[in-house]
């Protein structure tokens, strides 16, 4: 339990620290994302530690490899090769991952991306809804019965001035 403790005390130190080079980011981008970097190493640490790390090595999925796979070469690429744009690149990966993964736990959350996307898609691009074969037929009736109008109020724009 002290090991747990330790580890989530050096996170939020780095995270802390990190926090204050988010105003210079431009100007301190590898410090920034080396200290996000290592609060997360820490937070995973001690969340192995506390439920072991067989459980959660035991079956992971792709966007936590996606994240750990980002995470090495970010502090690789700032710890090893100290390049500000590869570790720019490894930080970027690293938000993705995380609200891809966070949108995933959310009850209904990839598939309200999905219904999101394809409404956005669909309205944007002025296509009827029902002729997409890939939908299910649910998704298919609550999208016909979006009104773009409403949710983009840029298509009134557009049909006034066109």
């Amino acid at each position: 339990m002290v090991a747990f403790a330790v580890c989530i005390l050096f996170s939020a130190l780095c995270f802390g620290l990190s926090a204050l080079y988010a105003p210079l980011l431009l100007l301190k981008a590898r410090k920034f994302a080396l200290l996000w970097s290592l609060g997360s190493l820490f937070a995973l640490t001690g969340a192995a530690i506390l439920r072991g790390p067989s459980r959660m090595i035991a079956a992971p999925s792709p966007g936590a490899v996606i994240y750990l796979c980002s995470l090495g070469a970010t502090l690789y690429a700032a710890l090893g090769l100290h390049s500000t744009m590869l570790t720019a690149l490894g930080a970027i990966v690293q938000i993705g991952a995380i609200v891809g993964y966070v949108l995933s736990l959310v009850p209904g959350g990839s598939a309200g991306m999905r219904f999101i996307e394809m409404n956005t898609f669909q309205c944007l691009s002025g296509n009827d809804l029902s002729e997409n074969d890939e939908m299910d037929s649910k998704i298919k009736h609550l999208m016909n019965e979006v009104d773009c109008s409403t949710v983009f109020p840029i298509r009134l724009l557009e049909q006034a001035v066109y």
